[in-house]
């Protein structure tokens, strides 16, 4: 995915879970509501936004004043996201995720559709080592927990080829790792979430790869036949 599509997809959903943190913090500390009461906002130095999202400055002095709150670190976890800072927001949502389980009213939380965002910096902070060439287990781990939330969040506000991408670059990783079975697996679930979304530029990715991988794959086992069929040849040569 371009940096710049993924940056478009972020602001956006910032925008929508900022006006819906804007809206909950309107209510008054009288509402009959008790989740609402309890986290409703309450420091007005430090008002929602008028746009879309913080600094990064702005929330984590937010976040620092009001440490137990799920709001806080969900709008210093937004400023970090539309920043490209994709692991240090992660670790802002899962601590949203540990406050949040306090909140009596689902109501609020079901307005906050954040999960859409931290999917998408799953698979920026995997992408972006993946790039780096570091951490392949970890990049692997984080694009299968990016296919396991696809049933989460809200297709339309995501771009429809990220699970797919999200599969290109788990089988570019095995590749490296010379998996070559779980390569082709993940290389044909890209091809047809593509085919699908009507993306040949990226099924024609796919077409390359599988094909590459085949031929590694065949060239894996020739290797293997001959050293059945000839057992003590490496022996010989040492």
């Amino acid at each position: 995915m371009k940096q710049d599509s993924m940056a478009f997809v972020v602001v956006a959903l910032t925008m929508f879970i900022s006006t819906n943190i804007a809206a909950v913090a309107q209510v008054e500390a009288s509402s009959d509501s008790p989740g609402i009461q309890n986290y409703a906002f309450t420091n007005r130095l430090f008002p929602p936004p008028a746009r879309h999202g913080d600094t990064v400055a702005e929330a984590e002095k937010f976040a620092k004043a009001n440490p137990t709150r799920f709001e806080a670190h969900l709008r210093l976890a937004l400023a970090l996201a539309e920043a490209s800072r994709f692991e240090e927001a992660i670790v802002e949502f899962r601590e949203t995720d540990h406050l949040a389980a306090d909140v009596r009213d689902t109501g609020v939380l079901a307005t906050l559709k954040y999960e859409n965002v931290y999917c998408l910096c799953l698979f920026g902070f995997a992408r972006q080592n993946y790039e780096a060439k570091k951490d392949p287990i970890g990049v692997l781990r984080m694009m299968q927990q990016v296919i396991g939330m696809q049933k989460g969040v809200e297709p339309a506000t995501l771009d429809p080829n990220l699970i797919g991408r999200a599969y290109l670059i788990s089988s570019m990783v095995y590749m490296q790792r010379g998996s070559y079975n779980a390569a082709i697996r993940c290389a044909t679930e890209a091809k047809g979430i593509s085919v699908k979304n009507g993306d040949k530029s990226d099924a024609e990715i796919c077409d390359r790869l599988i094909e590459k991988l085949k031929g590694l794959k065949l060239q894996e086992q020739n290797q293997e036949d001959q050293r059945t069929q000839n057992p003590n040849k490496a022996t010989e040569r040492d």
